[in-house]
């Protein structure tokens, strides 16, 4: 590394334990200086050292070459830049860095005063680098702080440094220190070259008085700090633990396995060799390959992938000159084989899948009988089938398949790769794989060595006919008399034969052989023959008992749905009144009078509201109107108590409700989440009972309305004859975004003002009174897939704005969500006609080949429901749910008129669209309606309604002042 180091006028490194370093993003104002303002109010003491290192990530960047230069005097300074910045002379770079540090010294005048004042030591640095990662951890090595604090702007380096310091970290989150707690330090050799400027150190001179900005007192130094020796070293697997897998150096290497030495090889081929050594404490493994060998590089390629539990996972990986070098955590040197043929054992099983170790770990007796009791035998069975079944299907890469699984190759295998046009044969093989080492596990016989000691004939030939004919008693392990694992030797047993029977007829996969052994499913296939359950009294036995309580549990849980059904008693939605109103063009001329974006953004803002269906009946808050807009806490608060306070009111008159007579209160705002909670404000301004059970959702999206009855109803399921008030609603106020990203401006231009209130009951006494019985709810969630949870994503801009940005791939990911949310909501609700031609559809498609995409068999909902509430999140989400589920435009009305009148209302649009279509007189008495809502994370929920009482369409609502106007029709492009 090179790097400038102080004179030696300059003060010393403080002592260990009471320096605090404080890094800050030197090229943004902005943010940056929250950090060392709670760092000195919050955990800065008397004698305390603040080291404020500021960083010039995007200082005198060319394109991507090494450049040496003179600088600031006759010291020689060499730069590593990256790609992407244009050319910057010596002399300009020169006068960049005294600007910049004049910069900071006047920035930080106030913070040495209050440093002087309290007995602290204010040392301000200015580092030019490209990565700031390396430049603080190089710094805490020198320094052994007690703190580092990060500004927000470099939350993103946060892992790197928490996982190379012993100290804590700390990361702004606003004006508020996130603490990361403090872990063993871990060695790094780092890479990369920097510049750190020492800039002039406060001490006791005159505020503005500083050393000559051209000082002649700094120097080259190449420093490469050893890691500090961990003193309380972690005993779970190094994969696991925060910073791994990662990427090692030769030297470190070297030191793990003693130069290589060959005392320390464990095993030697042609093309790799094992070392064993010693990383942090922790035993570990290192394999050398020919930096040609392609199998090590598609292995790394693989396993860079790989992360579950029953896998051994990468500790980390080198390439350097002819090697290419993988770590991974260290193994018993045992194998399940050895497990199973031992006489006297006591030592740690590892099941290896994928070339690595997985993680059943079993702790055995001394007697061999009892080494590993049925109950462990099922136990590995499970662990070794949920990795195989990771591998095979949950991947997010596509499969990959395994070609060696049994207990002789338990330690380490070889023959993983990608899946290519051969994947069901091997993924066949697998299955095969998996049932032979079942039959090992049953047997206590190893596959490998039976052929030679049962005359030619292998253990699959010996044990396979007496699988079939019921003898499994013929097969079990005799060293094994506890009759208490008879039940999962038999799931073991009826898997087995599944596996070693696949591809005969039927393939089955991983996860239908894993439900066979933990006993959840049960193959009604003639491989699976009756003759073995008789076999075993005690199997019968203990199978009727298993029978007679599941048919109990079933009665009992039909008795309880039926008497816990959930009614719509009324809702009530939110009407802006008239001077809330914000047409198009009183719109643009807001922004543009308020001076708050470029011209390019509110153009931009325009354009997106003249095609996106939102007219100039939508509504915004109060302080929206103001010039410029108040987005502050207050206004929002007030904004809140304004929608809710109203829809509340007019709920609980018009059906007569006592506010006491309210059990449960549960409310959805994604945005604003105050302290008190909304429903703390609902139970105060009402004088709701001290025992109400109350819960505020937020950060759940548009979706988050249905999700709110979704809990509501799981808390009337447990609370019986009680009342539940669900509150829904959006702050417009505290949504505003005042940058200009484009993905961030489309939430200003569709967002309104809205809300909801509804009243739930599951007493029977109110089904009288009910408007609407609730009769399916399915949540689907995508937050495990990163496009879908970025999609729809709350962050900084570069400018510090916050702002909701919306993906391009939106509609794509919603798309998505609504098909698998369908696959669960459709058995329950489609005819069975429908359900039979879209499944004789997909079996010609798959086995005939007599479809193609462009005669996708849609199922018809229409014949399922009478109405359809779909999110009014934009023309171009109503317009892809139509095309996806084959509607009309007049099954869509109710969500692009409730879109045009009053916007997105996020979570509380599907109930504007429900109160449409009852002022309209189209929902009768027996009607089914189907509410569809998307949401961030990314979800999509739908709730189905039928209607137990005929709505009176002249009953006061929010669309009844204007509902004689509407439908309208709504231009591609409007005019304003």
């Amino acid at each position: 590394m090179v790097g400038f180091q102080p004179s030696e006028s300059s003060s010393m490194p403080p002592s260990p334990g009471e320096s605090i370093i404080v890094v800050m993003d030197a090229n943004r104002s902005k943010g940056s200086l929250d950090a060392l303002e709670w760092a000195i109010n919050t955990i800065v003491h008397p004698n305390d050292t603040v080291v404020v290192l500021g960083v010039l990530t995007e200082l005198g960047k060319k394109p991507s070459q090494t450049s040496c230069f003179p600088f600031i005097g006759t010291v020689w300074v060499k730069l590593e830049f990256s790609a992407g910045q244009g050319e910057m002379s010596p002399s300009h770079l020169a006068e960049e860095i005294v600007k910049k540090r004049e910069e900071y010294l006047c920035a930080l005048q106030p913070f040495y005063r209050q440093c002087k004042k309290n007995g602290v030591k204010l040392d301000v640095q200015l580092a030019a680098g490209i990565d700031p990662r390396n430049i603080a951890v190089e710094e805490a090595h020198k320094c052994n702080p007690r703190w580092i604090v990060l500004d927000s702007h470099l939350k993103k380096d946060k892992v790197y440094i928490y996982g190379h310091v012993a100290c804590n970290v700390a990361v702004m989150k606003g004006k508020i220190g996130a603490v990361m707690h403090p872990k063993a330090p871990e060695c790094e050799q780092w890479g990369r070259d920097y510049v750190k400027i020492k800039a002039a150190a406060f001490t006791s001179n005159e505020p503005g008085k500083h050393q000559d900005e051209s000082s002649a007192d700094l120097k080259t130094l190449r420093v490469c700090s050893p890691p500090p020796t961990p003193q309380n070293p972690c005993w779970c697997p190094l994969s696991w633990r925060t910073g791994f897998p990662r990427a090692f150096s030769v030297s470190e290497l070297e030191v793990i396995t003693n130069c290589f030495a060959n005392e320390n090889i464990v095993q030697m081929k042609d093309d790799w060799e094992l070392f064993e050594g010693v990383y942090l404490e922790t035993p570990v493994l290192v394999m050398r390959h020919s930096v040609n060998d392609d199998r090590a590089w598609s292995l790394l390629k693989i396993l860079s992938r790989v992360r579950h539990r029953c896998v051994f996972n990468l500790v980390g990986y080198c390439c350097s000159g002819d090697f290419m070098f993988l770590l991974r955590d260290y193994p018993c040197s045992s194998t399940l084989e050895r497990n199973l043929q031992s006489k006297n054992t006591s030592l740690q099983l590892f099941l290896v899948l994928a070339s690595f170790v997985g993680s059943a770990v079993i702790t055995t007796s001394d007697e061999s009988a009892k080494s590993l009791p049925w109950k462990v035998r099922w136990q590995i069975a499970l662990d070794i089938g949920t990795a195989v079944r990771y591998l095979h299907e949950e991947c997010a890469d596509g499969p990959i398949v395994d070609l060696s699984v049994c207990s002789t190759h338990i330690v380490m295998v070889h023959g993983v790769s990608a899946m290519n046009e051969e994947e069901d044969v091997r993924l066949s093989g697998d299955v095969r794989d998996y049932g032979m080492l079942l039959i090992e596990l049953i047997s206590g016989k190893s596959a490998e060595h039976f052929q030679e000691q049962g005359e030619g004939q292998s253990l699959i030939d010996w044990a396979l006919p007496q699988l079939e004919n019921g003898s499994l008693s013929q097969v079990m392990d005799p060293r094994l008399t506890d009759a208490s694992g008879d039940v999962t030797v038999h799931h073991m047993q009826r898997a087995a034969l599944l596996c070693l029977k696949n591809g005969s007829g039927q393939k089955y996969s991983m996860s239908e052989v894993l439900a066979v052994v933990r006993g959840d499913q049960y193959k009604p296939d003639s491989i699976l023959v009756v003759s073995s359950v008789t076999t075993d009294p005690q199997i019968t036995f203990n199978y009727l008992h298993l029978l007679a309580a599941t048919a109990l549990i079933v009665a009992v849980y039909c008795f309880y749905i039926r008497s816990n059904s959930i009614y719509l008693i009324d809702f009530s939605c939110y009407l802006p009144p008239d001077h809330l109103r914000v047409p198009t063009s009183e719109f643009i001329e807001h922004f543009e009078i308020c001076d708050i974006h470029q011209r390019e953004a509110v153009d931009f803002q325009a354009k997106v509201i003249e095609r996106s269906g939102v007219g100039g009946e939508a509504g915004f808050p109060l302080a929206v109107h103001q010039i410029p807009p108040d987005t502050s806490l207050n206004p929002t608060r007030e904004e809140t108590e304004t929608i809710l306070f109203t829809i509340v009111k007019d709920l609980l008159t018009k059906n007569n409700v006592n506010p006491k007579s309210i059990d449960i209160v549960v409310s959805n705002c994604s945005i604003f989440c105050p302290t008190p909670s909304i429903t703390a404000m609902i139970i105060n301004k009402f004088g709701l009972r001290s025992n109400v059970k109350s819960i505020s959702l937020s950060g759940m999206g548009c979706s988050a309305g249905l999700l709110s009855i979704s809990l509501a109803k799981d808390l009337l399921r447990v609370h019986r004859n009680s009342l539940a008030l669900v509150l829904s609603m959006e702050a417009v106020t505290l949504n505003g975004y005042t940058g200009g990203v484009k993905s961030m401006l489309l939430a200003n231009a569709l967002f309104r003002m809205g809300g909801v209130a509804a009243l739930l009951s599951n007493r029977n006494n109110d089904k009288g009174r009910a408007r609407y019985k609730l009769q399916y709810l399915v949540r689907t969630h995508m937050g495990s897939d990163d496009q879908s949870y970025l999609s729809v994503f709350q962050e900084h801009d570069e400018c510090g704005h916050v702002g909701v940005s919306l993906s391009k791939v939106l509609l794509h990911v919603a798309g998505n969500a609504l098909k698998t949310n369908i696959s669960e909501l459709g058995p329950s609700v489609l005819l069975y006609s429908e359900q039979f031609l879209y499944g004789w559809y997909m079996f010609c498609s798959k086995y005939l080949g007599l479809a193609n995409s462009e005669e996708t068999y849609v199922p018809n909902f229409k014949k399922a429901f009478e109405h359809f509430c779909i999110h009014a999140g934009g023309r171009a989400v109503i317009d892809a749910v139509e095309d996806n589920l084959r509607l009309s435009k007049e099954d869509g009305e109710a969500s692009r008129m409730t879109l045009y009148r009053f916007g997105n209302t996020s979570s509380s649009s599907v109930w504007y669209e429900l109160c449409y279509l009852e002022s309209k007189g189209r929902v009768k008495k027996g009607d089914r309606l189907w509410q569809i809502a998307f949401g961030s994370g990314f979800k999509c929920n739908s709730a189905v309604w039928k209607c137990i009482s005929e709505p009176n369409p002249n009953l006061r609502n929010a669309w009844a002042d204007r509902i004689h106007l509407y439908p309208v029709e709504i231009p591609n492009v409007a005019e304003h």
